[in-house]
């Protein structure tokens, strides 16, 4: 199946407008997700060592993450099957962890399409 690719700015910023990702319902690892981070106020910078997580809570309640590959400021997501579960719109974030310090990026909603035939 060809993975379908989504480049994505994410601002650290409160205030900005969320972002939403289309998926499709019984979706598995097809998309493939990369989040250019980045701060329009000031400058922003992550420490060495920094994991970065897609959280996700889908209509049934159930709280899903996933760990991302970073680059410097560039963060990937191959989203799988699990949020891809229910079809509608799933809110998620992508949050930054550094020892006890976290950092939230701007909101960001999963579309999910509703799988053809059901």
């Amino acid at each position: 199946m060809p993975m379908y690719r989504k480049y994505v700015k994410l601002d650290a910023v409160p205030g900005g407008n969320p972002v939403k990702i289309y998926i499709s319902q019984g979706d598995k690892r097809s998309r493939h997700i990369e989040f250019s981070l980045f701060a329009r106020e000031g400058t922003l910078e992550l420490p060495s060592g920094t994991t970065i997580k897609l959280k996700a809570r889908r209509p049934d309640g159930q709280e899903l993450e996933i760990t991302g590959s970073r680059n410097n400021l560039a963060v990937t997501f191959d989203i799988p099957e699990s949020f891809a579960t229910y079809a509608g719109e799933i809110p998620a974030a992508v949050t930054a962890y550094s020892g006890n310090e976290r950092l939230t990026f701007e909101p960001i909603w999963l579309v999910c399409d509703k799988k053809e035939g059901e």
